[in-house]
Parts: C-alpha cells; structure tokens; sequence
C-alpha cells in the first residue's frame, strides 16, 4: 500500500496545482474525446519460479467527457483494459476515473498535464483467489496535440488490487495514447502566457511601429510636446488633454482596434490601439477599464476581451483593475468604460 499513497500524494500535488493555478480565461465548456491506450505492465508478484512473468502489455479504450472551467478542468472518463502475461494469462477490468487537468507549456510546445483516481472491476484467472477482483488507481498523463485533431501522450498508472489473498497486489503501467478530438484549449490564454515580460519581442512582424506624424518634439502631432507627454502613441487629429492622452469615457470607442477576420487575434494595428490603451491606463492610474465586446458568436466575444486583457496584462496592468464583459449580439463593437479605483 506504500506504493499507492506515494503515487496518491504525488497525483495531489499535481491535483491542487491544476486547481488553484491562474485563470486561463475561457467560459465553461463540455468535451467529448476517444482514447486508446497501450502499453508496458510491470505485475509485482513473488512466483517468478513458477513461470509467472513480471511484466506484460496492455490495451485500452476510454471515452473522456471534458468540462472546463475558468482555472481548472475536469475530465471524467468511463474504461476498458486488457493486461496479457505471458506465463500467467490475463486480466481485464472496466471502470470509472476522474481527473484534474490544466494546460501548461513547456518546450515550446502546449499540453495538457491531468493527474486522477479511479475504481475498476475485474477478472482474472488466478491460482490463489477469487476470479474477481476490484482495484483503486492513481493515473497521471501527459498530452500534446500533434496535428489540428489528433494528440498523443503518455502515462503512468498504478493499480492496487483488493482481492483476499491474492498474491499480486499491485501493477505499474506506462505506455502511450492517442485520440481524435478538437485542441479544448487552443484558443485559450495559458497562465505561461500571461506570466511573459511585458516588453514586446524585438521582432514581432505582425506589429507596426509607430508611424511618426508630427514634429521632432512632437512625435505623434497631438500638440503636446514629447517632454509632457504621456501617451505619445496618440493618433495624428485625436483630441487629448494636457497630458497628452485622450479624454476617457463611457462608451469609449477605439477605431482601429480590430481582429483578424473570424478570430481572436489582433491585427497590426489592433496591437497598435492596445498599447494606446496601456499608455491611457499608465497615465491615470486611479481608474479601472471595462472592456465590452459584443459579437453575434459569444464565445469568439469572450475571446476577443481575453486577448486585450492578457495585452494589458503583459504591459504591466494589474489584472485587479481590469473588467471584461462579453455579450451576444448582431452588431460587432468594441467598446470601453471606466470605473474609478476603489483605494
């Protein structure tokens, strides 16, 4: 039993990290995905004299049903598996698992790291006990998607049989999987992401530079010298105080803050607006900002607000004083409130 609590505790740690990680900004959502499974068995057992081997192969099948939540994700999942040993037979048993899992990246690559228990029922033609038995399990996985609908993995499974008497209490399992389903998570904002530097990339193609409007001491044309001016990113023609940002309201609009088309990706000059968001918010730091993003596909709205808080977030903004607010409806607007900050 030494062997479970250990693999218990580790798949705990696991567990609370998923659980109390940051948020990766998605609304609630249910999945559906097929998986199949192979792999090596180590069987711990004492009768490698009588001819039973120690170790043998596996194959599976589970079908996982996914619901995802705003920090974590539960993955549920109803199985079958066959373990051959050459020597002892076999043993088959179906049952039922529940895991947590959370994306993570690491290697330049996304995955999706899930730690759980489950029960079985089973047979097996055994020399020393019932042919029935049950088992408790501990599995944890690692996955990645390796083209747009397929992913693979591995895993580390340990299984304790309950059984009176039985000589082999206990199975190691590792080996691979594989399935078909959509990426849950490839739209989402990983906590990786938001944890980078502000500073942009020194080659980021999809962002232009600022295009120099005015004079040499004033480079943005507002009329506000560079030396007073704390938003010097303002477009040519904007009305701006003497600070030289814009003069904030409700309903606040920023024309070129725009999407890729069908997307949430911001186009050049979409970055463009964002970092005059940031340059606005830098400037007046006794408000907060509410991002309203309406779009006739909700969850691409909620998408949209993701992205321009992650922006905001990465260039230094503290998450507390940033609001979202997606909304369904057929006309597709951007818009922007603001809200002073609570001391």
């Amino acid at each position: 039993m030494k062997y479970l609590k250990l693999f218990s505790i580790l798949a705990l740690v696991l567990t609370i990290q998923c659980f109390s990680g940051k948020a990766f900004s998605q609304e609630p959502s249910v999945r559906f995905t097929t998986v199949y499974n192979g792999g090596y068995t180590l069987n711990l057992n004492s009768r490698m004299d009588e001819g039973v081997s120690t170790s043998g192969f596996s194959m599976g099948i589970r079908e996982e049903v996914r619901i995802i939540f705003k920090k974590w994700a539960l993955r549920g999942s109803a199985y079958t598996e066959l373990s051959i040993f050459p020597g002892f037979a076999w043993t088959w048993f179906t049952g039922l698992m529940g895991q947590y899992e959370r994306p993570v990246k690491f290697l330049n690559r996304s995955w999706i790291l899930g730690a759980g228990y489950g029960f079985a029922w089973g047979l097996v033609p055994t020399r020393d006990a019932d042919i029935k038995f049950y088992n408790s399990t501990v599995k944890l996985d690692l996955r990645t998607f390796i083209s747009k609908n397929y992913f693979a993995g591995l895993y580390l499974r340990y299984d304790q049989i309950h059984m009176t008497d039985v000589k082999d209490p206990m199975f190691f399992s590792v080996g691979l999987e594989f399935g078909k389903s959509e990426n849950p998570y490839s739209d989402m904002i990983l906590p990786e992401d938001v944890a980078k530097v502000a500073t942009p990339a020194k080659k980021t193609p999809e962002v232009k530079k600022p295009v120099v409007t005015g004079t040499p001491d004033d480079l943005d044309g507002d009329g506000v010298k560079n030396d007073r001016d704390t938003c010097p990113s303002s477009l040519k023609g904007r009305e701006v105080d003497e600070t030289g940002c814009r003069t904030i309201s409700d309903g606040m609009v920023f024309e070129k803050l725009s999407f890729e088309k069908g997307s949430a990706k911001l186009t050049a000059d979409g970055e463009l607006e964002v970092k005059r968001i940031v340059e606005i918010l830098k400037a007046k730091t006794s408000i907060n900002i509410v991002i309203i993003v309406r779009s006739a596909d909700k969850n691409l709205a909620t998408k949209k607000a993701d992205t321009i808080e992650l922006r905001l977030r990465q260039a230094g903004i503290d998450s507390k004083r940033i609001k979202t607010d997606a909304q369904a409806g057929a006309e597709e607007k951007i818009t922007f409130n603001f809200e002073l900050k609570l001391q």
